[in-house]
C-alpha cells in the first residue's frame, strides 16, 4: 500500500527546506520557544488555506483531523494556547515584513524603506 502525502504537507516540507534561518535576537524576558521557521510554516498554511485570522489557523492546527499537518509543522508535541500562538505569530509576521523590506531596499540600489515609500508618492 502506497501512502501519499497531502499537497499541503508537501508544501510545508518545501517551505521548511527553502527557509533560511536568521539568528534570533532575544531581549530581556523569556527565551523564544517557537522558532521563526515554525512560524513561517504556519504562515504558509494560513496563506494557502486563506484563513482570515490567526484564530482560524489555530483551530485548524488543533483539530484532531489535522494532526498530521500540525506534526509536519512541528507543533504535534507542544501546542501553545491561542493567546501565546497569536502573539508569537504576529511578532514573527512583523519580522518577516521587516526582513523583506530590507531585502527589497538592497535590490533597489540601497534605497531605504522611507525612500521606497516616498518614491511612489511623487515627493
Amino acid at each position: 500500500m502506497i501512502i501519499r502525502k497531502q499537497p499541503l504537507v508537501k508544501l510545508v516540507e518545501l517551505a521548511d527546506q527553502a527557509y533560511f534561518d536568521q539568528p534570533l535576537t532575544n531581549g530581556p524576558g523569556r527565551p523564544y520557544v517557537y522558532s521563526q521557521r515554525l512560524m513561517f510554516k504556519c504562515f504558509v498554511i494560513k496563506t494557502v488555506k486563506r484563513f482570515a485570522d490567526c484564530s482560524a489557523l489555530f483551530n485548524f492546527l488543533t483539530n484532531v483531523a489535522n494532526q498530521h499537518i500540525a506534526h509536519s509543522v512541528g507543533l504535534a508535541d507542544v501546542m501553545p494556547c491561542l493567546k501565546t500562538f497569536q502573539r508569537r505569530f504576529e511578532e514573527r509576521l512583523r519580522s518577516f515584513n521587516a526582513s523583506s523590506i530590507a531585502r527589497s531596499s538592497k535590490s533597489a540600489g540601497g534605497a531605504g524603506p522611507n525612500q521606497l515609500r516616498n518614491a511612489g508618492s511623487g515627493r
